[in-house]
């Protein structure tokens, strides 16, 4: 028995001395180890960008969708200011024309009556003119007629 005592620690010695195709063999799944934590530290980086990136779109298309809504807005208060400028320059048009057409009435009567003055008179001296040649005024020619209008007006 007492070279079981022996025997026994010497077999636990052993035991711990690895062969070098083992140290190998932990050697190499170490190095998996430490790649696995790489690629996964690694992945979680990449999944962050993502994230980031994500969240960048995002914010790019809210902004951009807030920039469109402030521009629809803007248009249609430009829209409103037009059509109400608009609505405001056509009420000026109409009241100016009807001043216009008020003073244009007022001249052309005047020269109506002015004109129809004048167009008796000389009626009146067509008259005159063809019984001082013994003709009625249907008769004179109209070389005559342009005579008397000449020395009419």
């Amino acid at each position: 028995m007492k070279s079981h005592y022996f025997i026994l620690p010497i077999a636990i010695l052993l035991a711990g001395c690895a062969t070098p195709e083992e140290r190998a063999r932990e050697r190499e799944l170490d190095h998996q180890a430490k790649l696995r934590k790489e690629a996964k530290e690694r992945f979680e980086e990449m999944r962050e960008r993502e994230r980031d990136q994500a969240e960048g779109v995002a914010d790019t298309r809210r902004k951009a969708a807030e920039d469109i809504a402030d521009t629809r807005r803007k248009t249609a208060e430009d829209v409103a200011d037009a059509r109400r400028k608009a609505t405001e320059d056509v009420a000026d048009a109409r009241r100016k024309a009807a001043e216009d057409a008020r003073e244009h009435t007022g001249d052309i009567a005047k020269a109506r009556r002015e004109s129809s003055g004048k167009n008796a008179a000389y009626q009146a001296y067509l008259v005159e003119y063809a019984r001082a040649m013994g003709k009625r005024p249907s008769e004179l020619t109209l070389e005559e007629r342009e005579w008397i209008r000449k020395k009419y007006y």
